[in-house]
């Protein structure tokens, strides 16, 4: 289930005093989406992946982890791009999470496994 706790896992958007109200609001349908998956408690980020594409509906998800980083706090690193600090960390289940970013960015991750998307 969605709450609160999950938002700004980093407190970067508290620091900034955004407002938890316009992070609801610049996910969109992604927490609903995540919401699907996590009751399916996906056991590895393939099987996250294949659930959240079904969700969204739109085809297969593409992985633009090639160049992208995330750190063990989350930030999402990219070349030549500024960082980027999760909007949510959604544990879908015991061992896959899901952080969304701004620009519809998604992570899902393990502790083995990185897969990068954007789900706009």
């Amino acid at each position: 289930m969605f709450t609160l706790d999950m938002m700004d896992p980093t407190f970067h958007y508290r620091e900034e005093k955004v407002p938890m109200r316009r992070i609801v609001d610049a996910m969109g349908i992604l927490p609903l989406l995540a919401e699907s998956v996590s009751k399916e408690a996906p056991e590895t980020v393939q099987e996250a992946v294949e659930l959240m594409a079904i969700q969204y509906g739109f085809g297969a998800l593409f992985d633009f982890g090639d160049k992208a980083t995330v750190t063990p706090e989350g930030v999402y690193k990219y070349p030549e791009d500024p960082d980027l600090y999760p909007f949510v960390l959604y544990p879908l289940s015991d061992t896959v999470e899901l952080l969304i970013y701004p620009h519809a960015i998604c992570v899902l991750r393990s502790d083995t496994e990185t897969f990068v998307t954007r789900m706009d």
